[in-house]
């Protein structure tokens, strides 16, 4: 995960992961990302985890107010 244009700190189904730009392995399944933008507000995606994909969410934050 990263968000080019600042950082955040990463959630997946509440529970704090650390900052970005971080790389998470996370178990097959629905799970709920939330990205805490610091000076902005928080973006929460819902995200499908198929075993053996590799996926990378990114979410700029230059364009956010």
């Amino acid at each position: 995960m990263s968000t080019p244009g600042g950082w955040a700190d990463v959630y997946v189904d509440g529970a704090r992961q650390g900052r970005t730009p971080i790389r998470i392995d996370v178990p097959v399944g629905r799970h709920q990302v939330e990205l805490r933008i610091f000076g902005r507000r928080a973006e929460s995606r819902s995200v499908d985890v198929r075993e053996g994909v590799v996926s990378r969410l990114v979410l700029p934050v230059a364009d956010q107010e």
